[in-house]
């Protein structure tokens, strides 16, 4: 397990991420990018598994969970408070507050239970992992999406000018092996794990291998492109 130290207190990163999704929204092009990644993201996970009722922890405003087929109920939680209120509309139902002391939701209630872009942020993320095991129903699926690969080539060519290193924002990183060990084989089995790049909104393959072959050469000071293994999609099933 790879974890930075020191790190931020629960308070100094709720402080943090005050107004984080609101900056994250001004930038037109990453927001464009991201909501056609949020479409990838989307497919994938149908295929292990298209309707039940779900619950996105670290939901934002949900826009993740728009994008996931109708066939599902569509739950979100969100910490921060000036993002994400207790409402309701047509197709989810959004709650604030910090996840593993929720009270909104009943034990065994989900069938689908995500993490996009999350658990790389979390200080503590077994007490999330232990919360979402209570959550699901027997055989109940966890599915992690958007989460940096640690082990990948851009991470151990460029090391702290990784684009995924951010020490404040990424107290956690992790591997497939290492989400394997935080979820405990005795409580869950790895479906299926993907490195999702070249169909992504992100990838400018030639560009990005270039310049991943030049600084294996002549190493730089610039940050890494986007390349393959760089983020990882990881699907874990409980075990009844």
């Amino acid at each position: 397990m790879i974890q930075v130290e020191p790190c931020l207190s629960e308070e100094g990163l709720s402080t943090f991420y005050q107004g984080y999704y609101s900056n994250r929204k001004s930038r037109t092009k990453l927001s464009q990018q991201r909501c056609l990644q949020y479409t990838i993201d989307s497919q994938y996970i149908s295929k292990f598994i298209s309707s039940g009722s779900i619950l996105d922890v670290g939901c934002s405003d949900g826009s993740f969970l728009r994008s996931l087929p109708t066939s599902f109920v569509k739950h979100g939680i969100d910490i921060e408070l000036d993002s994400v209120t207790s409402s309701v509309d047509d197709t989810l139902t959004l709650h604030s507050g910090f996840f593993p002391d929720s009270k909104h939701f009943s034990d065994n209630s989900f069938d689908l239970i995500t993490f996009r872009g999350v658990i790389e942020h979390l200080r503590n993320p077994s007490i999330f992992i232990d919360k979402a095991f209570q959550l699901l129903k027997p055989s109940g699926i966890i599915y992690f999406c958007a989460t940096p690969n640690v082990v990948s080539p851009t991470a151990q060519i460029f090391k702290n000018r990784w684009n995924q290193w951010h020490p404040i924002e990424h107290p956690n990183l992790f591997s497939v092996k290492t989400l394997q060990t935080l979820l405990l084989p005795s409580r869950f089995n790895l479906v299926d794990s993907a490195y999702p790049y070249l169909d992504t909104p992100y990838a400018s393959p030639e560009n990005d291998l270039s310049i991943l072959l030049s600084e294996v050469h002549n190493p730089t000071d610039i940050k890494s492109p986007p390349f393959w293994g760089t983020m990882l999609s990881a699907v874990f099933k409980s075990i009844a």
